[in-house]
């Protein structure tokens, strides 16, 4: 790959998704365990300057020979995430690393025979850190672009999209994207969503105008609705579902369809072995069973993929 193109293209896609991932995925938030799934949860490891570690060495797992050299000699992947973001990734009281991610990294690693070490940092560092080596892969709730694709290698792990939080009942009756016109709706900066409701607002009518509430977290945007201040919150499908089932019966999620696709683990292309490797490990997942256990638990059944494909062609 054009290294010029590369640091080109890396810089556009850091800048059109600098808030951690909503359609780059997530939206932000932050919660404590209690608010995680009732079913105990596998947790990864205390943090420290060296991340989280997730899963065991073993030689003799399935995939272990597949690994490329330096995977194997290293002993462990590195990977690169933004800590703070439920139903992803979140600590709990104790600063033990949960979320569907790090349950579904505990599985693959399973598969693969290393463990896998949680690094946090910045977003905005997430992808130049895996240009630079420092991360093997991210997991971030990153949705599977054309320019991801064309830069990267994802390995898909789930469904996903976009949906609308209200408050219970859907008091002002927005059943389809036309009915955003006349309301405020909020959505964090720089995501898909926010390009969303952007594109959507410029066919609204200038006498009911989509009104956009730009914010930097989900939790902003779903205090914003408690006040009265949006009709709405626009996030990923996956933190929208979240929300609704934590919020004691406060919220509802509609148009639960919005830009449906898929989420990815990012992997550089140096090697591609590794995506390819990950890719099955996420497919032995699927074959066992342990993968369906994982969704389970955080009641995500519904966004399980059949099959784990490297740089697949997004929706």
């Amino acid at each position: 790959m054009n290294e010029s193109r590369n640091r080109h293209l890396l810089g556009a896609l850091v800048a059109s998704c600098v808030v951690a991932m909503a359609g780059c995925g997530q939206g932000s938030g932050t919660t404590d365990a209690s608010e995680a799934p009732s079913t105990p949860t596998a947790t990864i490891g205390v943090s420290s300057e060296s991340g989280y570690l997730r899963g065991d060495l073993n030689p003799e797992a399935p995939l272990y020979d597949k690994l490329p050299a330096a995977i194997r000699d290293a002993g462990e992947i590195r990977l690169g995430t933004t800590v703070g973001y439920p139903p992803y990734e979140f600590e709990d009281k104790k600063g033990n690393l949960i979320g569907y991610e790090p349950d579904l990294t505990g599985v693959l690693s399973a598969e693969l025979g290393v463990p896998i070490r949680w690094v946090d940092a910045p977003y905005a560092a997430l992808y130049p850190g895996l240009e630079s080596g420092r991360f093997d892969v991210l997991m971030a709730g990153a949705a599977v672009t054309q320019e991801r694709v064309d830069l990267y290698d994802p390995v898909t792990y789930l469904e996903g999209g976009s949906a609308l939080v209200v408050p219970t009942g859907n008091p002002e009756g927005i059943d389809d994207v036309d009915d955003l016109c006349g309301h405020t709706i909020a959505v964090v900066t720089a995501t898909s969503q926010e390009t969303f409701l952007t594109d959507t607002a410029e066919t609204c009518s200038g006498d009911a105008p989509l009104e956009i509430l730009s914010l930097e977290s989900d939790t902003s945007g779903l205090l914003q609705i408690r006040q009265q201040r949006a009709d709405g919150l626009l996030a990923s499908a996956i933190g929208a579902s979240y929300y609704v089932k934590t919020s004691d019966g406060a919220f509802e999620m509609v148009l639960p369809d919005i830009e449906p696709g898929l989420f990815g683990l990012v992997a550089a292309p140096d090697d591609p072995a590794l995506g390819e490797t990950l890719a099955e490990g996420f497919n032995g997942a699927i074959e066992s069973g342990t993968y369906a256990d994982v969704l389970a638990k955080w009641q995500m059944d519904e966004l399980a993929i059949d099959t784990s494909e490297v740089d697949p062609t997004p929706n």
